[in-house]
């Protein structure tokens, strides 16, 4: 208890203590990491969505009034539709098929709005935790850092380089992994989802429209979805296989069980940002745990280490 005690104590007095050009070079490299920041946030992802989904309630707003015009197109300078995942490609989609076909496409627009908005959530909270994520692993090496310092500026401690370079080592190496980690997982638990979610409108679009059954399963590619290895959309693709096999021997429209399905597809994402979230925290603890406070304590030890052999 008194060692555990008396590190504290040192890790504060260690902050108290830095030379006053020291927190000047500190708020120095704060505010010039603050201005990059902000110049990348703005071009960052999240910036896209919530750009796609003021571009949807204009949609909305616009077909709900009936003044829909032709200023919404991707190839034209004015009005074009924002970049931002599947949601370009799809409403590009959907626009289309309005201005051939005559496809009725409030109530999608307000779906796909709400969803997206789901999502801009979802990216809110993850953007926060790897902003807190990275704030602990940076007063963690500060700390760590502030107290070899320190003890070296009290102690003449004549420790082998290579004890500082394991410590940068592994405060490096958990920052990296944290990075890449958290990309994969990201792209493990939402894979496939965005070439499901348009397959479904597409084949839900050509339903819309009356097209002949041949062309809305062939052009929407729906069938597809049975040979996905993911087990979670199986289910989903059964009971589409089902509606178009009545479809095709009874002639019932498989529209209403097209949107059950889509919908059920939405609420699956939902669920799947609350697991990221879970895992996303748990992978910040797990490098706080393996990289970055094991290279704290690893000084204590090559300290105690030296002490001992003295």
């Amino acid at each position: 208890m008194f060692i555990l005690l008396s590190t504290y104590f040192l890790i504060i007095l260690t902050l108290l203590l830095l030379p006053e050009n020291g927190w000047n070079v500190f708020f120095t490299f704060k505010n010039n990491f603050k201005s990059s920041y902000q110049v990348l946030k703005s071009k960052g992802q999240l910036a896209k969505a919530r750009e796609c989904e003021r571009y949807l309630i204009e949609l909305e707003a616009r077909f709900s009034v009936g003044h829909f015009d032709q200023r919404f197109s991707r190839q034209t300078s004015v009005l074009k539709t924002p970049e931002y995942g599947f949601y370009s490609e799809l409403i590009d989609s959907l626009l289309e098929k309005y201005r051939q076909l005559g496809l009725p496409l409030r109530d999608i627009l307000r779906e796909l709005k709400i969803n997206l908005s789901k999502e801009i959530q979802f990216e809110m909270k993850c953007k926060a935790i790897a902003k807190n994520s990275y704030f602990q692993f940076v007063m963690m090496v500060l700390v760590t850092w502030g107290f070899i310092l320190f003890t070296n500026s009290m102690i003449e401690l004549s420790l082998d380089l290579s004890h500082y370079f394991v410590i940068l080592f592994l405060q490096i190496t958990g920052a990296f992994f944290f990075l890449k980690i958290s990309k994969k997982l990201k792209t493990k638990h939402f894979k496939n989802f965005d070439s499901l979610i348009k397959k479904m409108y597409s084949f839900l679009t050509f339903i819309e429209v009356n097209s002949s059954q041949s062309k809305a399963i062939a052009e929407s590619e729906i069938l597809q979805l049975g040979q996905l290895v993911d087990e979670r959309f199986l289910p989903c693709a059964y009971r589409l296989e089902e509606a178009i096999k009545k479809w095709k021997d009874l002639g019932l429209s498989p529209k209403t069980e097209t949107q059950a399905v889509i919908l059920e597809v939405w609420n699956l994402k939902e669920q799947t940002f609350q697991v990221f979230i879970r895992h996303y925290e748990g992978l910040k603890f797990s490098i706080l745990a393996f990289f970055f406070l094991p290279a704290y304590f690893y000084y204590l030890y090559a300290i105690f280490q030296f002490f001992m052999e003295q």
